[in-house]
């Protein structure tokens, strides 16, 4: 729904699904576990990298469980 917000304290498990048209805008705070994780990301693999257990292990790193 625009104009929706949405607030995760920090350490809680979460997730998000939508549909592929949506848009989204994610604000972290300066310094936050998430921002150096999506920073991460974004230097060791290309946009096209689908290599998902080196993803999961850049996510392990920052502090990032992914629950299954």
């Amino acid at each position: 729904m625009p104009g929706t917000l949405v607030h995760v304290p920090a350490g809680r498990v979460h997730g998000s699904t939508a549909p592929v048209a949506a848009r989204c805008s994610k604000l972290t705070g300066q310094g936050a576990s998430v921002t150096q994780m999506f920073t991460a990301i974004n230097k060791e693999f290309p946009p096209s990298a689908s290599n998902i257990p080196e993803v999961l292990e850049v996510l392990k790193r920052n502090g990032v469980t992914v629950a299954t």
